[in-house]
């Protein structure tokens, strides 16, 4: 299984007690690692020097970076969401990108058809991720990006079913958040005994934003995934 962290977080290398960045370079070591890198709300423009300090510690030491871009669930332009793409390609040491927000209504598949195209253009190996945070049509299933299917608090997991769709386990992925230590055991033992989702995530953080830490239970979270 792959850890996919959404990493928003700022590289604050000066001060080790917030700097995360080493941290997660040295679980690596371990684990699979995907970052979803998120300067700005999106790319933001080129990266200033603090990310470029904390992307070069993150590429030498193996991790897969994916740049974020929000898509508004259909409602920001196909322009704005190609010129984050551009921006990641031209300045940033990603490996593929990370369309969030997008939507479910099958009126909007086939601009999300052509976004994950024309990402694949300039990442024609790396990961293009969709994020749904939910189950989505079949159609959106076969497009050939990886799919987040749960972006949700862990209590509401127990309520979820993945079985309503027809998932591919290298192509899926769940993030949890509120989520105790006893919640992420739990819920990976089913989804690793299901064969739901080989990406994965799971952290005690909680709203408005609980992507800006590590969970406090960290090293239990990579020593479950080891195989």
């Amino acid at each position: 299984m792959v850890l996919l962290v959404p990493f928003y977080v700022y590289p604050y290398w000066w001060d080790p007690n917030q700097y995360l960045w080493d941290d997660l370079a040295r679980a690596r070591q371990q684990v699979t690692l995907v970052a979803i890198i998120n300067p700005d709300n999106g790319p933001g423009g080129p990266p200033n020097e603090d990310y470029q300090r904390g992307m070069a510690e993150l590429q030498d030491a193996g991790v897969v970076m994916v740049g974020y871009v929000p898509t508004e669930y259909g409602q920001r332009s196909s322009e704005a969401v190609r010129l984050d793409v551009n921006l990641y390609a031209d300045y940033f040491p990603v490996q593929g990108i990370f369309f969030d927000q997008v939507p479910t209504d099958p009126e909007y598949l086939s601009r999300y058809s052509f976004l994950y195209e024309y990402a694949r253009t300039f990442f024609p190996a790396g990961p293009v991720i969709f994020n749904f945070g939910t189950l989505p049509p079949q159609e959106y299933l076969n497009i050939g990006a990886l799919n987040v299917v749960f972006e949700d608090e862990a209590a509401r997991w127990w309520t979820f079913d993945p079985s309503q769709a027809i998932l591919d386990f290298e192509l899926t992925g769940i993030l949890v958040h509120s989520a105790s230590l006893q919640d992420m055991k739990a819920i990976l033992q089913e989804v690793r005994a299901q064969q739901w989702a080989k990406y994965v995530y799971f952290t005690d953080d909680v709203p408005p934003n609980p992507w800006d830490s590590l969970p406090s239970y960290w090293d239990e979270l990579l020593d479950a995934l080891v195989p």
